[in-house]
Parts: structure tokens; C-alpha cells; sequence
């Protein structure tokens, strides 16, 4: 048995491993100021090298007709390219988007990349000790307060760990699969504390630490579409149906 400060300890290192390879997403509004919308992860596949998000990130900067910025140690940048989304209709449960970037973009901006090691489920693991997800909220990142009269963008992320609902009894009413989603709790932990809303982790991972000794070997296990606040749940499209999504899409 762990004690709780072992625990946090354990998901902190592991929250920094995630850092390296979530970014956050942000538009410039009319006023040429950055506004975070959005998390993204970059893996490398098959010695290509992707942006994932939720489709729905994607959509939405398209709809403002803006482009897609990444900041990266505390520089903005344009990403270039096309982006490819599951489905352009509204209803969309894989709400999985990529985009493909040159090798010569990754190493010019020195942009970190997921191996495919990293890709893992955590159906994979005979046993894992805990799962959490990271990501840049909205609710920690409002423009008035993350730019305080400076051109910096200072960014704070967000981890939660929670537990697989495997057994959750929701999953036809809320049109999810065991086979594409994996369902995480969110909602009060142990002590009673309340987690914020996760706006703004869309797009961000939901990560497997299968060794409490070895915090620092975590591996993807999906990416973050949607947050259902009354059954406390998450919902995250796993990684292999992405791996299948981008090749046939690519």
C-alpha cells in the first residue's frame, strides 16, 4: 500500500513525461492576441510524424476560419498542412483529427514526438496501477489572466488520475464502444475534492502508468473527445483505432 504522498509524487513525474509531447492549441482573436482552445498530442508512425487531436478542435477552428498554433517553449508557431477528421457531420463518437507534419517542421521547431512504443492500451497490461489524463483546461488558461499585459502565454496544464470503468452501464445510451472508447471516473476522489471541468483537455491524452516505480514509463493509451459531468465519466478514442484511422487516412 502506497501512501497518498507516494501517489502524487508518482503522478507528477508522470505528468511531466506527458508535458513533453501534449501541446496546447490556440487561435489569435481579432486582436492579434493568442487564446487557448484545445490540447494535441505528436507520435511518430511509420517514420511519419502526426499532430492528433479531437475532430472537434479541428472543426471549430475551421468554422472561425483561423489557423492552428502551437506554442512550445514559450514560442508560437503556425502549423502548416491539411487536417483530416473522422466525420464533418455533427454527430461524430471516433471525433478523431490529424494532421501530418514534415520532418523538416519537427526538427526546425525541436517539436518532441510520441515514439510507437509509447502506444499502448492499457487492455496490453496485465495489470496497471493507474490512469490519468493531461491536458491544457480552459478553465486554468483564460486569456486575461494567462497573458497579464505581456505577449507570454503563460500556459497551465492539468492532470487527473482516475480508474477504467469497464463496467460502466451507460455506454449504448451515450452511443460509446468498449471496442473504440475507454471510460475513465471523474468526479470526487477519496478526499472529497472536486475536479475542474475539463474543457480544453479535448485532445489531450489519457495515459497508462502500469509501474508505480517507474513513473516515468507511461504509455498513450487514448485521446480525450468528451467529459459527461453527470455520470462522472470520461470518454478518450483509443490509440489502435487511431493508428488504423491515420494509416487508411494518411
Amino acid at each position: 500500500m502506497y501512501t497518498s504522498e507516494a501517489i502524487n509524487n508518482t503522478i507528477k513525474i508522470a505528468g511531466e513525461t506527458a508535458n513533453t509531447y501534449t501541446h496546447p492549441v490556440f487561435v489569435f482573436d481579432q486582436n492579434g492576441k493568442p487564446d487557448l482552445l484545445a490540447s494535441a498530442i505528436t507520435i511518430k508512425l511509420e517514420g511519419k510524424f502526426y499532430l492528433i487531436s479531437a475532430a472537434h478542435v479541428f472543426k471549430e477552428i475551421a468554422n472561425a476560419s483561423k489557423v492552428i498554433y502551437l506554442a512550445i517553449e514559450s514560442e508560437f508557431f503556425q502549423v502548416p498542412g491539411k487536417y483530416v477528421v473522422s466525420e464533418v457531420a455533427e454527430t461524430d463518437h471516433f471525433d478523431i483529427g490529424f494532421m501530418e507534419l514534415t520532418s523538416e517542421f519537427v526538427n526546425q521547431k525541436k517539436i518532441p514526438v510520441l515514439e510507437f512504443e509509447m502506444l499502448m492500451s492499457y487492455e496490453f497490461f496485465e495489470s496497471i496501477y493507474v490512469v490519468m489524463i493531461y491536458g491544457f483546461p480552459n478553465t486554468r488558461n483564460k486569456q486575461s489572466k494567462s497573458l497579464r499585459g505581456s505577449t507570454n502565454f503563460n500556459t497551465t496544464a492539468f492532470v487527473y488520475a482516475g480508474a477504467v470503468k469497464e463496467e460502466f452501464s451507460h455506454w449504448e445510451e451515450l452511443e460509446k464502444s468498449k471496442d473504440v472508447h475507454t471510460c475513465m471516473s471523474f468526479g470526487k476522489n477519496p478526499l472529497g475534492n472536486e475536479p475542474i471541468h475539463p474543457r480544453g483537455i479535448s485532445g489531450g491524452g489519457l495515459w497508462v502508468i502500469p509501474d508505480m516505480e517507474k513513473p516515468k514509463e507511461i504509455y498513450l493509451d487514448s485521446i480525450l473527445i468528451e467529459y459527461h459531468k453527470r455520470h462522472r465519466v470520461t470518454f478518450s478514442t483509443k490509440i489502435a483505432n487511431i493508428i488504423v484511422f491515420i494509416r487508411e487516412n494518411a
